[in-house]
């Protein structure tokens, strides 16, 4: 949701200045609710909220656990951060390691 700061320069019709629209995009990435943003988009997009709707079989997948279902959940999130927060490439997303 837009903050009253962004309200106010939107009504004021400054968004169309792109040095603004800038100043205001990197403004609200600094903020906490950033973190709320990346971890609802990346739950939606990539449907990691239903990261625990099935279990892979142990015996194929021994090790699998606790720590590597969080790391799996994190690491997404993280990438995705530091993509969106370095104004990185999509490319990134298609051609990452």
């Amino acid at each position: 949701m837009p903050d009253a700061e962004l309200l106010k320069v939107s009504a004021a019709d400054h968004l169309t200045d792109t040095r603004i629209l800038e100043q205001q995009t990197e403004r609200m990435l600094k903020d906490t609710k950033a973190d709320k943003f990346i971890e609802n988009f990346t739950g939606q997009w990539l449907k990691l909220r239903e990261i625990d709707s099935t279990v892979p079989d142990k015996k194929l997948y021994p090790e699998y656990d606790e720590y590597l279902r969080n790391s799996i959940f994190e690491e997404t999130k993280y990438f995705f951060k530091e993509i969106l927060k370095n104004d990185l490439s999509i490319m990134n997303f298609i051609d990452s390691e």
